[in-house]
């Protein structure tokens, strides 16, 4: 089914990440904000010492199956998105995975595409007319 909401920073805090899937009867989709390596909380402010594999293990284990990965150092930027992180989530996490940050155009999107994620989300590129939906 589809998400019914998108759960951000708070998915790796201190309430169990199961709770969440649970009180949405599994139609979830958490976001995880990635820079240099390590999950960003607290509105991208704060980084513990969660990276990204044990952050999209956290996941699995919880049964959330939609995931927004954003790579926040892009984020805004317009300078393309973060294929390596997009390999690696791809690579380690089974469910839908979704791209943010840095998506300029057409061959951004067909450049995500071909790491085998499932979407991108993409704002600034689509209000500066770089990409066409």
């Amino acid at each position: 089914g589809v998400a019914r909401g998108i759960l951000g920073t708070a998915a790796f805090g201190p309430l169990p990440l199961a709770a969440f899937v649970e009180a949405l009867d599994g139609r979830l989709a958490v976001s995880i904000d990635i820079a240099e390596g390590m999950v960003r909380t607290a509105g991208w402010l704060e980084s513990g010492s969660l990276m990204t594999a044990a952050a999209l293990d956290r996941c699995t284990s919880a049964g959330v199956t939609h995931v927004v990965c954003t790579a926040i150092d892009r984020d805004g930027t317009a300078s393309g998105p973060d294929l390596g992180l997009l390999r690696e989530v791809r690579g380690r996490f089974d469910g839908v995975v979704f791209a943010a940050g840095g998506i300029r155009d057409a061959a951004d999107v067909e450049a995500v595409r071909a790491t085998g994620v499932d979407g991108v989300v993409a704002g600034r590129a689509v209000l500066e007319g770089t990409l066409q939906l």
